[in-house]
């Protein structure tokens, strides 16, 4: 809904609408038709996973290259809107009447999608320092407003709470293990602990700037966890032969992706993807994303 909302700004006189994330649309202006029909273009922005030798092709890492997302690569899609109904902004005098009545109920909750949405776009929490206070063991606690309209017998007011919540530190993931365990060395980390307080996270791969859910620990270290990976040679017929050989998760990194590792021979790889089809990435080459909750 920001594409349209950016793509077709003459359509719409240059006015704002306010969508609730699910199937309602808010305007303040007369649909020139009872159905609308748009289409957007999305591209997506994340890079793909580089350069490989061009006869390795491995499947645990094949869906990996299928699920990320590539530069220039784009998507079609058609939005359709309908006009449904219009609710009467007069009905918020209704309580300093003395009465209540569903209109009043259902612009109460249009406001409410209205405000959200303007406080969405206003950005008011920036990666300032500012709106974070640090707690110690990789957790900050980060201040923002919480906004809503409320009735009372003199009419409707807005109230505005300053209120905040716990996020991780944003960051290199071995930065914050350090920090989340109060240790100096990557050897006095408990993996247990880690296990548990990095599952469901979000990261950020640096070899491909992709973002990934944290699914689990590897079992193994990285200098000896295996996965199954396709590799492509010269049959003796002169054709393609392809063969399924096991390979070193450490050495796919440093040998086939180039990537140099420094820390992480030892230490487990984070797991990503589906069960049957664990993606591995060393600890290192992971970052934890902004603004995430405990």
């Amino acid at each position: 809904m920001n594409k349209v909302h950016d793509t077709y700004r003459t359509e719409r006189a240059g006015k704002h609408f306010a969508y609730d994330g699910e199937k309602s649309l808010f305007i303040i202006w007369a649909l020139p038709s009872k159905k609308l029909k748009f289409m957007v273009v999305l591209e997506d922005s994340s890079s793909n996973r580089g350069s490989t030798s061009s006869n390795i092709n491995s499947s645990d890492y094949e869906s990996d290259r299928k699920r990320l997302r590539r530069p220039y690569r784009s998507k079609a899609f058609d939005v359709e809107i309908s006009f449904a109904a219009k609710f009467p902004m007069n009905s918020i005098l209704s309580p300093s009447h003395g009465q209540s009545s569903q209109q009043f109920q259902d612009v109460i909750r249009v406001l409410h999608i209205i405000l959200r949405e303007h406080v969405a776009k206003s950005h008011f929490l920036y990666n300032n320092p500012r709106n974070f206070i640090p707690l110690g063991s990789g957790i900050r606690g980060c201040r923002s407003f919480n906004s809503s309209f409320r009735t009372t017998q003199g009419g409707l007011f807005l109230n505005m709470d300053v209120s905040s919540t716990l996020i991780i530190h944003t960051g290199p993931m071995l930065d914050f293990l350090l920090s989340n365990q109060n240790v100096t060395n990557i050897h006095g980390i408990d993996w247990d602990k880690a296990r548990k307080m990095l599952k469901n996270l979000r990261i950020k791969a640096s070899h491909t700037n992709a973002e990934w859910k944290i699914t689990g620990l590897s079992e193994r270290p990285c200098g000896e966890q295996k996965f199954l990976m396709k590799q492509r040679n010269e049959g003796s017929n002169g054709g393609e032969v392809i063969q399924t050989v096991e390979v070193v998760v450490y050495d796919y990194f440093v040998q086939h992706r180039n990537i140099r590792l420094d820390h992480s021979t030892n230490l487990p790889c984070i797991n990503v993807g589906k069960s049957k089809l664990l993606v591995y990435i060393p600890l290192e080459l992971c970052s934890l994303v902004f603004l995430q909750r405990i």
